[in-house]
């Protein structure tokens, strides 16, 4: 810092920050200086004056975007004046400009040691101690330059870079928003803003951020395509579905994968007969493609329409005659109608079709169990297995027929094998330390669970699994223990949550399990799930006020959810609100 009272250059006294000036207001700026009598004029031959009319002429070769004959002329001015730390601000900036770091350098810190606070200079300085890899060095002087102007974009960006080649996710997101504040129109910042909100679970910061840039810029897919990502994620499937109109309102150039995905939420939603439109629409674009024929088979399946479902998958075989697909599409609907025969004709044709049809064969020896023909359903399986031998599903499935029959050696054998074909698939242990525990040797079942959670650590499909058996023999603690960590890899997974709260609740916990709920509610806010079994615990403490607000909430997220209603209707008949019950 420059001590008080302390004379300041010529140069500085008469051109403060010209460089911020645009180039005809800095003209007049020069003008004003003459008139003045800041600045002397030509031919006076003071150091002063000479310096003065170098570093102006200096700036106007900057403003022509001439760094090069600039940098001449600041040269010049340094000589006449030496005390300037704006000479010597420019001479570093423009020497950055032309990529010659070294004299940046020299000439940042020169102007740094006269005038600590000089903008440009500490700028310079950093940005050449960032090229030379000295991260932490120059996010120094980059939050010494915010401190000096805090609305400095340059300096918040190069704060975000190294923020995240730091990995510094608080950092990242702090910079981001001061960019997206100092630069509201920048689109590109927005998304980067929005995506870290993303990766931070802040979902709705993340929506704000996709809305402003569509205020600007209304044909953004980019920013359309978010939005309907994060409506997935907080499970606003309506909303979802607005926004995958307006995609495919702005035709994309994947639109078929955007109709399909379409049609499949319409299908989770139960609105069939969109659902059937949105596939009818993708089937007169391509109909080469099996998996169309199928969604809008099984979309006219699930609204009732069976003969039709199986109409579209006959007409998709005179398109495509050799789809395992539709032929094994066609086998689970006549399956679903109890046409057995009909069905395991089907599924033998998808696998003459396609030998490594896996579903296929699963299918065929699913059939042969529904007609009771057990030994031709093991005989298929062996067979699948010599076509597809490293397949643990047909492994999998195999030994479930075992252990249907109470063959427990044989079954656990084949569970076995399927964990020797590949030892990190979940469901092959989860089949193994079932089968332990159904053949009665509980504590093998317990080490099978408690082996594949330390082989597959992040799995939570085998933490919830070893939790259950843990709740299940009443054993609370260790299965607090599990969901815990379950809620801890996926916060977003409901399962974790609520399992967490049922074993508080079966313990009479009421307040522990309304806690848990209430925080899990704080990340899932429309989740009908997590407002019910919130309900069922006010209800068993008898809090019928509160348990018909969350019993109303699971109906007002999904009018079709009959436990709501049920519920609800439970809550007004202990009130003996009869009238209400009905």
């Amino acid at each position: 810092m420059k001590a008080k009272g302390k004379r300041k250059s010529t140069v500085e006294t008469g051109l403060v920050r010209w460089r911020l000036i645009p180039h005809e207001a800095m003209v007049l700026s020069i003008m004003l200086l003459f008139i003045s009598g800041v600045m002397p004029a030509r031919g006076q031959g003071t150091n002063s004056a000479m310096a003065i009319e170098h570093f102006i002429q200096g700036g106007l070769y900057d403003a022509q975007n001439d760094p090069l004959n600039a940098i001449k002329e600041y040269l010049q001015a340094a000589l006449y004046d030496s005390t300037s730390s704006n000479i010597y601000s420019a001479l570093a900036v423009d020497y950055y400009q032309l990529a010659q770091r070294n004299e940046a350098l020299i000439y940042a810190q020169k102007a740094i040691t006269l005038d600590s606070t000089t903008t440009d200079a500490n700028l310079v300085l950093a940005k050449c101690l960032r090229d030379m890899g000295r991260d932490q060095e120059a996010r120094n002087i980059f939050e010494w330059v915010i401190i000096l102007d805090e609305d400095n974009v340059e300096a918040h960006f190069a704060l975000a870079q190294l923020a995240e080649k730091l990995k510094d996710e608080d950092a990242i997101l702090r910079e981001l928003e001061a960019i997206s504040r100092l630069v509201p129109r920048s689109a590109e910042f927005h998304f980067r803003l929005a995506e870290t909100y993303q990766k931070r679970g802040m979902l709705n910061k993340a929506l704000i951020e996709f809305q402003k840039v569509l205020e600007d810029y209304p044909t953004s897919l980019r920013a359309r395509i978010g939005m309907t990502e994060i409506y997935g994620q907080q499970r606003q499937w309506n909303k979802a579905v607005l926004q995958y109109r307006e995609i495919l309102d702005l035709k994309p150039n994947n639109e078929i994968a955007f109709r399909q995905r379409l049609g499949q939420v319409l299908m989770y939603l139960n609105r069939w007969d969109e659902a059937i439109t949105e596939f009818r629409i993708l089937l007169d674009e391509d109909n080469t493609t099996p998996r169309i024929w199928i969604d809008l088979s099984n979309a006219l399946r699930r609204n009732g329409q069976l003969d039709e479902a199986i109409s579209v998958l006959y007409d998709g075989m005179k398109a495509i005659p050799q789809s395992a697909d539709l032929h094994g599409g066609i086998g689970i609907i006549l399956l679903e109608q109890n046409k057995l025969d009909q069905a395991a004709l089907a599924f033998q044709e998808a696998i003459s079709i396609d030998e490594r049809d896996t579903r296929s064969w699963i299918n065929l020896g699913l059939t042969y169990r529904r007609q009771d023909r057990t030994d031709e359903a093991i005989s298929v399986l062996e067979n699948s297995i010599k076509a597809i031998p490293s397949d643990p599903d047909l492994k999998l499935y195999l030994g479930s027929i075992y252990l249907e029959g109470k063959e427990f050696k044989k079954a656990i054998n084949e569970f076995k094998e399927a964990l020797d074909m590949d030892s990190k698939y979940p469901k092959s242990w989860i089949s193994l330390g079932y089968a332990y525990m159904e053949q009665g040797e509980v504590k093998k079942g317990f080490e099978t669970f408690e082996k594949s959670v330390k082989m597959l650590p992040d799995n939570v499909s085998l933490r919830l699994n070893l939790a259950d058996i843990y709740m299940n023999s009443q054993q609370y603690n260790q299965a607090i223990a599990q969901y815990q960590k379950v809620i801890s890899l996926n916060r977003k997974d409901t399962r974790g949550w609520i399992n967490l709260s049922l074993a508080y609740l079966r313990q009479n916990k009421y307040s522990e399990t309304e806690n848990i709920l209430n925080q899990a509610l704080t990340l899932l806010p429309r989740n009908p799930d997590i407002h019910l079994y919130l309900g069922v615990s006010y209800m068993q403490r008898k809090n019928y006020y509160e348990a018909g607000v969350q019993f109303q909430q699971v109906i007002d997220l999904n009018p079709r959810d009959s436990r709501g209603w049920v519920n609800l209707g439970l809550v007004h008949l202990r009130q003996e609100d009869y009238g209400k019950c009905i």
